[in-house]
């Protein structure tokens, strides 16, 4: 589905298990991205491209060079209809009832390559991969161990095929986010303003394959994904079910429906639980049912999700508002939200409830500064009332 916001960054999620593979096929793919992959024209409106002249001579296993029309060959199978982009970004945070500090900061590639046929496009591939520094976090996506730690986060590295045609169906696969809700047409990855995807489903972006489309009244998409996030675990039962249905995300208006089934590792919602009294532990049989809305007016926007469903038989609901302003330029966006979430364990309940309000400065394609301020009114059992305080810097170029 086409979006109307995109920054690109960090997914953030719960915790999920890790292999040790992941971390070098990252690196590696890093690497040679950054060795066969360079930024051409054809990029988002405003940003300059970054060119690399590693290709230079290529020797084969008998020591003699390609010829040059082989050298031209290979470059342009790589950057014709391609964009390379490098995306730097350092996040600090202060929790200010305690006085707590913890940074985050990323370094990732964001390679993004039409593929054609002679007369038609047929794909689209897309490769973020991103190395992750984290420092005294609490709350971390699922690609680091430890508060102190070192991560590959892969954000999106998939394939979708369009080449059934205009109104006819893609297929994607790879690793993506799951559609659902205001996310399906909101990227918040990287970015600190964020819905509430992670929480109400348990992960944000999985391994897997999906089927949707565009037509003139309404978008679709479904997907079947392996229920890991950032990990592939062949041995694991976690399975999620996802789709969304809604009006077109390109107008001003528009609703969507989203569901999800599946089991998954939730080790936040897993904590909540256990505070009244579930022994499930962290994985367990979730379903979700939710509807989203979005109204635009001018340089004002409004946005709104809520839903609810089961975790191994019991209740769970949540709602989610934002109003947001654009100046006349562009250039900043402020907005306010309100963050419920609610679950039941026998005849137990619990509820948490954050107001949140934020700012967006970006004055071209490149720089961009946010902050944000969280005020928690009413916290879950395990948790406390306080506010925190997160401030981004982030470059791409």
């Amino acid at each position: 589905m086409q979006r109307i916001e995109s920054e690109g960054g960090f997914s953030s999620g719960t915790r999920a298990r890790r292999g040790g593979w992941r971390g070098r096929l990252g690196v590696a793919l890093a690497l040679g991205l950054a060795v066969w992959g360079v930024p051409i024209a054809g990029g988002q409106e405003g940003e300059r491209a970054l060119s690399f002249d590693l290709l230079g001579s290529h020797v084969e296993a008998s020591g003699e060079v390609d010829s040059f029309a082989e050298e031209e060959s290979a470059r342009g199978a790589l950057l014709d209809n391609a964009r390379l982009t490098l995306d730097l970004s350092a996040r600090g945070i202060v929790d200010t009832g305690e006085g707590d500090t913890s940074s985050l900061g990323a370094i990732g590639i964001d390679y993004h390559k039409i593929i054609s046929g002679r007369s038609v496009d047929l794909a689209t591939a897309r490769v973020q991969i991103y190395l992750n520094r984290g420092d005294d976090l609490e709350r971390r996506g699922e690609y680091l161990d430890d508060d102190d730690d070192w991560g590959i986060e892969y954000r999106f590295v998939d394939l979708t095929y369009t080449g059934l045609g205009r109104g006819k169906p893609y297929l994607r696969v790879g690793h993506f986010e799951v559609p659902f809700g205001l996310e399906s047409f909101i990227d918040t990855n990287g970015t600190v303003r964020q819905t509430l995807i992670s929480e109400v489903v348990g992960l944000k972006d999985d391994w897997g394959a999906a089927i949707g489309g565009e037509l003139s009244e309404f978008n679709y998409e479904a997907a079947l994904t392996r229920g890991t996030g950032q990990e592939i675990e062949f041995d694991s039962d976690l399975f999620a079910v996802s789709g969304r249905v809604g009006t077109p995300t390109t107008r001003a208006r528009g609703i969507g429906l989203s569901g999800f089934w599946g089991r998954v590792e939730d080790a936040r919602a897993g904590a909540r639980r256990a505070a009244l009294g579930s022994s499930d532990g962290v994985e367990f049989d979730r379903t979700r049912v939710a509807l989203d809305a979005r109204l635009e007016h001018g340089r004002w926007g409004l946005l709104g999700e809520a839903g609810g469903g089961f975790d191994d038989g019991d209740p769970a609901w949540y709602a989610f508002v934002e109003g947001n302003l654009r100046d006349p330029r562009e250039t900043t966006l402020a907005y306010a939200q309100l963050r419920v979430r609610g679950l039941g364990v026998g005849d137990e309940w619990d509820e948490g409830v954050d107001l949140v309000g934020g700012v967006r400065y970006r004055p071209d394609s490149h720089w961009t500064l946010s902050a944000e301020y969280v005020q928690t009114l009413d916290p879950f059992r395990r948790g406390d009332i306080g506010g925190q305080l997160v401030v981004q810097l982030r470059y791409r170029f």
